[in-house]
């Protein structure tokens, strides 16, 4: 699952339809989008009782009043003291206003800030003691990020899909590498093991743990398919008569350790890394589709992965 840049959005106007548009998953259809000028400390509302928040089993109801904060500087925090001093300085008397006109019971402020342990949760008291709110709930970039997993409509609509700059990486050193072990697929099946060792490693576990790879995904993909051909590749690649591809195998493993460590904080887990990796190299090289071929690409990036070729090394 990607992490979406919303402090590349075009304007905090986006940010607020996409906030609106989330809402009317989470709350219900009739959420209210407020038109452009002041708003009195209002984006949206919704009134009655929501559909999916807090969750489908216990939702909320009453009057609700949504409020997005949008920031362009992208390691903003829910923390930061400014933000703090502004909330309880300008957005809590509106609050209060609203509270004594009958018009609000639960306050929900989305940010494309991030949420750090037990802050947000200190703030959201500081805020609950500052107003009579019944309830208020601040959510942040993750979250929203969360939600957006099961939600590709709201992606699209939201234009998200163009914030992520694609990795690009130059899948021809690659290439030249799986044709020639593509031609001798069937020594490296006559040499297939069952189990590799991991020398270079205080454990692969550990270092699945450092690269927040999935054991499920570890043990389904990389151990049952792709791990009993390491060996048959560690045997090509050190073979001497083929020096040449090993140096192409190096230069395209430098450059996918550059664009993985890059664009590393895209992505929630390593999982989602190598469907990137595959699928850049695919979409760059449409020769590496065909059958047999594609396989290959996902082994060698297994491989590489194992053999501390990319990713962050154990700790």
């Amino acid at each position: 699952m990607p992490r979406y840049p919303y402090h590349l959005l075009p304007s905090d106007k986006d940010f607020e339809n996409l906030v609106w548009d989330l809402c009317r998953y989470l709350l219900g259809e009739g959420t209210e989008k407020f038109p452009a000028g002041r708003d009195g400390g209002r984006d949206a509302r919704f009134r009655g009782q929501a559909m999916r928040f807090l969750s489908e089993v216990k939702p909320l109801s009453g009057n609700f009043i949504i409020q997005a904060k949008w920031t362009q500087v992208e390691d903003s925090s829910f923390s930061d003291k400014p933000f703090q001093r502004m909330l309880m300085k300008e957005e809590v008397p509106r609050v209060n206003k609203l509270i004594a006109a009958g018009e609000l019971d639960h306050w929900i402020l989305f940010s494309n800030r991030k949420k750090p342990p037990g802050g947000a949760t200190k703030l959201e008291t500081d805020l609950v003691n500052a107003t009579r709110c019944k309830s208020i709930h601040l959510r942040g970039a993750d979250e929203i990020d969360g939600w957006l997993r099961s939600l590709p409509e709201i992606v699209r609509r939201n234009g998200l899909d163009a914030l992520l700059v694609p990795m690009r990486l130059e899948p021809q050193e690659l290439h030249e590498v799986i044709e020639v072990l593509h031609q001798r697929r069937t020594i490296a099946s006559d040499k297939a093991s069952t189990r590799w060792n991991y020398p270079a490693y205080l454990g692969i576990d550990r270092k699945n743990a450092t690269n927040e790879l999935s054991d499920r995904y570890f043990r389904s993909v990389i151990r049952q398919q792709s791990e009993p051909y390491f060996a048959a590749i560690k045997a090509f690649l050190e073979n001497p008569r083929n020096r040449k591809l090993a140096e192409r195998y190096h230069e395209a493993a430098t450059e996918i350790q550059a664009k993985v460590m890059t664009f590393r904080d895209r992505f929630e887990d390593f999982d989602f890394v190598f469907d990137t990796l595959g699928e850049e190299f695919w979409t760059g090289s449409p020769g590496l589709q065909a059958p047999g071929k594609k396989r290959l690409v996902r082994l060698l990036l297994h491989y590489m992965y194992c053999n501390c070729d990319f990713g962050e090394a154990a700790t």
